[in-house]
C-alpha cells in the first residue's frame, strides 16, 4: 500500500515545474491511490476463491508470481503513470489471488498432514508476516525504484519457490 504512493510522489517530483509541493500525492491521484488498492484487492480475493478449486496450488501460484515479478519489471523498465498504475494494478489482484490461496492453504489439513498442521500452517503464517514486514519498510524506508528493484528479485525468487512446492488441489 505505500509503493504506489511513494511511486507517484517520485513521478511528480520528476515531472512538475512547480517543486513549491515537493512532489505530494494530491487530487485525483487519491482516487486512483483507492481505485487500484481497494478495487483490486476485492477483484484479486473474488478471483482467488474461484481459482481455488480449479487449479492445483502449485501452478497457480507459479503462474501469479511470473506475472507479478513480469509487472514489476514494467515499473522498471517503462517510465510513466499510465504504465505505473496499470503494473501497480496487476500487481495488487495476482498479491491479493496468492494471499487468497495461501490463506486457504494454512487451514487445509489434508495439504500439510494431521502430524505436521500446526508447524507447516504456523511457518507459512510467519513467512507472510515477515514478507509483510519486509515490503512495507523497503516502501517505506528505500527509494522508490530501489523498492522495486528489491521486490522484482523477490518475486522472481518466488516463482522458484512456487516450483519447489508439492502439488495439491486443496480438497
Amino acid at each position: 500500500i505505500l509503493l504506489l504512493p511513494s511511486l507517484l510522489r517520485y513521478q511528480n517530483q520528476q515531472t512538475e515545474e512547480d517543486q513549491e509541493c515537493g512532489g505530494a500525492v494530491h487530487g485525483t491521484q487519491y482516487l486512483i491511490i483507492a481505485l487500484i488498492s481497494g478495487g483490486a484487492n476485492m477483484a484479486g480475493r473474488i478471483l482467488g476463491g474461484l481459482l481455488t478449486d480449479r487449479v492445483q496450488f502449485r501452478t497457480s501460484q507459479t503462474i501469479l508470481a511470473t506475472i507479478v515479478a513480469a509487472s514489476y519489471g514494467v515499473l522498471l523498465a517503462v517510465k510513466g503513470t499510465l504504465w505505473m498504475e496499470v503494473a501497480m494494478t496487476v500487481i495488487k489482484i495476482g498479491f491479493s489471488m496468492m494471499s487468497m490461496e495461501i490463506s486457504m492453504l494454512m487451514i487445509n489439513i489434508r495439504y500439510f498432514g494431521r502430524d505436521n498442521f500446526d508447524m507447516y500452517s504456523g511457518i507459512v503464517r510467519a513467512v507472510g508476516y515477515i514478507g509483510t514486514t519486509t515490503g512495507t519498510a523497503m516502501a517505506a524506508f528505500l527509494e522508490p525504484y530501489t523498492a522495486v528493484l528489491c521486490t522484482c528479485v523477490m518475486s522472481c525468487v518466488q516463482v522458484f519457490l512456487a516450483l519447489s512446492i508439492g502439488n495439491s488441489s486443496h480438497e
